[in-house]
Order: structure tokens, then sequence, then C-alpha cells
């Protein structure tokens, strides 16, 4: 009995010993819940600024205060939307891009065989319509605008709110932000009209601090010294957005190397000390930036490999860059043999031509644009001018055909290729489960 006695009190002792060591290591539920919390009151101050938008767009008249009536409730929906932006972003970025946040550009609906024109919607729209110099004559298309990001918010309201969060979401939604503040907010492509990017930095940087307190205090509490470190980077990098209001003086290097930059690496730092898995660890599918990076300035830190939809830990990716390398210098390509893709973009000239408009097919005349680098261009959305191609690996067609550039097509390509021992041989080796395919039964 004694025995028994005994057992029974060392498997007490082991179950709260276990109990204290979880949650001595790893986050609780508590700062879910804060963090929940935190995002439905934003979802919640957002629907009710948008509200208070629509009542001060109903009385445009052209006088001026009105006119600063409709500009402060204007500023004070897009400082609501910047508080909850990087759930918002991180749970449902399409529809951030697209219909709440947008550029006021126009777009090309994707996937349907004809060219369907997106007229853009959205805060960033409202932002040039709202601080136009003619807002009587705006009246009708900002309430509309208005009443548009009313109905579309709502249905995006329903599904965030019933959003499951987790840790790992809390700490990536905060590092995707950190990059999202530099590099769209205090550029100013934000707040095209307003430029008011400085005030919403602040607020976007306050709620990740607001975020990730309960993590930091756990950090704290734990003697991890990237947690304090941490926080008083949240804090000085609060004060200087505070501070330094001046949109034209504000000093960006500064910020993104003494706040950007080291935040980016303690968030992760403290993810990791505190035992909160990273999207790599869950995930199979390649992401297009790496979570593990430390710093923004990285070598690695945007996965190539997922803008290029290619595997670069193939063993014959090396023999397929070099057979794209010969392609790229060689005039073999174009109707008149005599010019290739390094024509226009010149290895030694950052790989443009360095003329206004690049020389047309024949060297007499010029097409319409000049040759832009094609350095990191593996990153970009949209390709040309006027930006009509999303995809990169599609992007030579539209130079092969044009009558200007390479005036040819791919039956012409094919059949010179097909006629080179040397290009078989290079398809061959850089494509061995089907060279025959490529040179006997290839048609386009």
């Amino acid at each position: 009995m004694k025995k028994l006695q005994i057992s029974l009190v060392l498997i007490i002792f082991l179950c709260i010993a276990t109990a204290f060591s979880v949650s001595d290591t790893t986050p609780n539920e508590a700062a879910i819940k804060m963090v929940k919390n935190q995002f439905h009151t934003g979802l919640s101050d957002f629907s009710t600024a948008i509200k208070n938008l629509s009542a001060a767009a109903e009385i445009i008249d052209g006088s001026s205060a009105n006119t600063k009536k409709l500009q402060v409730a204007h500023l004070e929906t897009r400082l609501a939307f910047k508080r909850i932006e990087f759930f918002l972003e991180y749970f449902d970025r399409y529809s951030v891009k697209k219909i709440l946040n947008g550029a006021p550009l126009l777009g090309v609906e994707p996937k349907v065989p004809e060219v369907v024109i997106i007229e853009p919607r959205g805060l960033q729209v409202l932002d040039e319509l709202v601080f136009s110099d003619d807002l009587k004559s705006e009246r009708s298309a900002i309430q509309n605008q208005i009443q548009q990001l009313a109905f579309d918010f709502s249905k995006i309201y329903k599904f965030q709110k019933n959003i499951d969060i987790t840790h790992r979401f809390i700490f990536e939604a905060s590092r995707q932000e950190l990059i999202r503040i530099f590099s769209l907010g205090l550029t100013g492509f934000d707040t095209p009209g307003s430029a008011n990017a400085i005030p919403e930095a602040k607020a976007s940087m306050q709620s990740i601090k607001d975020a990730l307190m309960p993590y930091i205090k756990m950090g704290s509490e734990r003697k991890f010294q990237h947690a304090a470190t941490l926080q008083n980077n949240l804090e000085q990098a609060i004060t200087y957005l505070d501070k330094n209001q001046d949109f034209d003086s504000f000093d960006r290097m500064y910020f993104l190397r003494n706040f950007t930059d080291p935040l980016y690496n303690h968030v992760y730092q403290l993810q990791r000390f505190l035992n909160v898995e990273t999207i790599k660890e869950v995930e199979q599918t390649v992401q297009s930036i790496n979570e593990e990076a430390q710093s923004i300035f990285d070598p690695e830190f945007l996965n190539k490999s997922f803008y290029a939809n290619m595997d670069f830990n193939n063993p014959l990716i090396q023999k397929r860059i070099e057979l794209g390398r010969i392609l790229f210098f060689d005039p073999i390509l174009s109707n008149n043999l005599e010019r290739s893709c390094a024509s226009c973009h010149k290895p030694e000239k950052a790989f443009t031509d360095g003329l206004a408009k690049s020389l047309a097919m024949g060297g007499e005349s010029h097409i319409d644009r000049n040759a832009p680098t094609i350095i990191n261009s593996v990153f970009s959305e949209r390709y040309f001018y006027d930006l009509r191609e999303p995809k990169l690996e599609n992007q030579i067609q539209h130079v092969v055909f044009s009558k200007e550039e390479f005036a040819s097509n791919f039956f012409e390509v094919t059949k010179k290729l097909k006629q080179s021992n040397d290009y078989k041989k290079l398809f061959a080796e850089a494509y061995p489960d089907y060279p025959k395919y490529q040179f006997t039964k290839w048609s386009i």
C-alpha cells in the first residue's frame, strides 16, 4: 500500500512538472485570446470608420469646412485599416490588394479568354479622390467608392472574424507587416493623394507591438535577451515615427537600418525561442519569402524557386542555365539572324541598351519604349510597359512575334534549332527525359 502511495505521488509530481515544463517553453492560449480580441476590435472599428466616412461624403458641397471633415474621416478610416492590415493581408491578401487597398490602376481579369478591364477600387483610389483639387466634381465617384468599400468589407468581415488565429500566424503576419510598412507605406505608394504615410506607419507599428507584447512578456520572464531588445526597438520605432512626421525629410535609410531590419530578426528569434513553428516546418509548398531569413538583406530572403517556378536543387539545373545563357546571346531566335536577347539587354549596361528608345529590327527605326533591365525581373508580377504579361515564361513570345523585335514565330525557331547538332546535344543533356520529343515531335 505504501509503495502504491509513493507511486501515485510520483505520478502526480511528474504530471505537474510536465505541465509546468510545457507552459514554460511554449506560449499559452491567453496570448492568442488577447490578439484575437485586438483583431476583432479593429475589424469593428474599421467598419464604424467606413460608416463615418460615408456620412461625411453625403455633405460634400465644395466648402472648406465640409472638405476638411471628409478628409479627416478618410484619414481616420485609413488609420483604422492600418491597425488591422497585418492580419487582413496575411489571411486574405488578394482581397486587400484587389478590393480594399489596391493601387489606383486599371487591372485585367485573369484566366478569361478575352481582355476584361477591372476598374480600381478601395482606399488608395479614395485617397486620390478625397484629396483632389476639385472635390465637388468628384462627389459621385467618392460616394460610389465608399458604398463599394462598405459592401466589400461587409463580406470580408464575415470571413475574417471566424478565422482561427495561431501563434505562428501572429509572428508571420507581424514580420510581413514590417516589410509592408517600409516598402509600401513609408515610400508613399499607399497614400497617393494624402501623403499621410508616416502616421499610418506608426499605426501599423503600434498594432505589431500590441500583438507581440504577450510574447515579449513571456520571453522577458524567461530571461531571453532578444525580448527586451525587441520591445525597445518597437517603442523607439514608434517614437521616431511620431517625432518625424514630414514625408519629404523622413530618413528612410535610417529607419530601415535601425528599425525595420533589426525588428525583422528579433521577431524571428523570439518565435524560435518560444518554440513556435515556422511555416517551413508545417507546409511543403515553396513560399515566396524564406521565413528563416534573419535579415531582409539576406541573399536568400526571397525564394527564387517560387518566382521562377523552377527547382534549383535539380541536378540538371546548371545545364539548363547554361543552355538558357547560350540562347540569350544567340541571334538564331530572330528572323534575320542578326538580333539576340543581348542586343537590347547588354550585360555591360546592366542588361539594358542605354537608349531612350530601343532600336527596332534592322536598326533603322526605334520601338516605342526602352529596354528595361532584366536584373531581378524574376520577382516582377507583370512585364512590359503596359503590364500585359503576368508570366515570366510567356514574356519571350511577345518578343518573338513582334515585327519590330524578332519578327518570327515558334515554328521557325524550332526548325532552326532542330537543324543544329550542338543544340540537339545541349537540349538532350539538359532535358534527358524527353530529348526525342523536343526535336522530332515538338510542335508549338
